[in-house]
């Protein structure tokens, strides 16, 4: 078989309306990176005259100030990255980020326009195989062109419906920010400490005793949280297994919903979660358990998803391969420990943010869907 029918569905391609047009990516796509100049990451500047755009996940990788970075060949670009896979449209002169940057255009005489091939690119399934080259599935693939009326009226509702999705990712992103706005407001920088408050290890306000399950005590139907399921930053949980007696080889730890699970291996340091369920979780997840009375499961997780706690544990992890901290460690970390009252106030008043951001991921989850149903109906002739 050949790989790249993996990539996308040949048979779609034979069902096309009358008039649509098939053409191999080299007849429509030309590569222009070779000739620019790449900005190095070590080279970024956080304020900058010039975009960086790099392979990386966010849009926009930082700045410069080095005009003939600039990419010579006139906007818009597709930019793919050669090794994350990531795709962005760039409608702005930007420079290049280093290695694994494709910058890519329409080649002049092909009736077509880069925002177009952009959205079919999205359709495509290319495989995920590590920090290799990915570039080769994309040159693959056969491109569909109906006439160009056509092509501006895909984009255009694909436009509408992206837009949708973008304003509730923006809205959740808020939610996420109001919940440290909070904090700093109530506590101040837990770190610098301006309102004084008493400091305390860790172990003082948190039991770190975990319970280890064996593999011949784990009963059917038990929720297993890998620490891969942990979303960082956020700590939601986007994933867990339900798994079976006699599926899992090795001891795992066991949490309630009164535990903090959190993800001890670096480069996972803010990987904080509160599960609402109990279960069991991966041995590279520490569940440490707020004593009651004594401090908040919300506002512990607030402080350890924080620079400052971050930094700590990266500092304090060791190991070649993959540098962990221990549970000791973290125990030795100072917190400041305001009055219990403020701390369940802070809980209270996260709970509700938590409550509008649940609705607006519920709205996230339907623009999505929306999305990629029109997408599909777009390059598949339907739409």
């Amino acid at each position: 078989m050949n790989e790249n029918s993996l990539v996308q569905n040949f048979k779609t391609l034979c069902n096309l309306p009358k008039g649509w047009e098939v053409l191999d990516f080299d007849k429509v796509i030309i590569d222009v990176s070779g000739g620019n100049k790449k900005t190095k990451n070590s080279d970024l500047l956080n304020e900058g005259s010039i975009k960086v755009v790099d392979q990386g996940k966010e849009l926009i990788a930082g700045f410069t100030n080095e005009k003939e970075a600039i990419v010579k060949t006139e906007v818009p670009h597709i930019v793919f990255g050669d090794h994350t896979r990531a795709l962005k449209y760039i409608d702005f002169p930007f420079a290049m980020g280093a290695d694994g940057t494709k910058v890519l255009k329409i080649k002049k005489g092909v009736k077509s326009f880069e925002k177009y091939i952009y959205y079919f690119f999205q359709t495509l399934n290319i495989p995920e195989t590590g920090y290799n080259r990915h570039f080769k599935y994309l040159k693959g693939v056969k491109i569909p062109l109906p006439n160009l009326e056509t092509q501006k009226r895909i984009a255009a509702i694909l436009d509408e419906a992206d837009t949708l999705r973008q304003l509730n990712q923006q809205l959740i992103a808020k939610y996420d920010a109001l919940t440290q706005i909070l904090f700093l407001d109530m506590f101040g920088d837990p770190v610098t400490n301006p309102m004084g408050w008493e400091k305390v290890a860790m172990s003082k306000i948190c039991d770190f005793k975990k319970k280890t399950i064996k593999p011949e005590n784990i009963s059917t139907n038990t929720k297993y949280i890998p620490l891969d399921a942990i979303e960082k930053e956020t700590g939601k949980i986007i994933g867990y297994e339900i798994v079976e007696s006699g599926d899992i080889k090795s001891n795992k730890f066991y949490f309630t919903k009164e535990h903090i699970l959190y993800g001890k291996l670096r480069p996972y340091l803010n990987k904080v979660s509160l599960p609402n369920f109990e279960g069991i979780c991966s041995t590279d997840i520490i569940p440490l358990k707020p004593i009651p009375n004594k401090t908040n499961r919300f506002f512990i997780a607030q402080i350890m998803r924080g620079n400052g706690f971050v930094s700590f544990a990266s500092e304090r992890s060791s190991g070649a391969n993959l540098p962990r901290i221990s549970p000791d460690e973290i125990q030795k970390y100072k917190i400041i420990n305001p009055p219990i009252h403020l701390q369940t106030q802070f809980a209270e008043r996260v709970q509700l943010i938590e409550q509008q951001k649940q609705q607006a991921q519920g709205a996230l989850q339907k623009s999505e869907l929306l999305f990629n149903s029109l997408l599909q109906k777009a390059f598949n002739g339907t739409l």
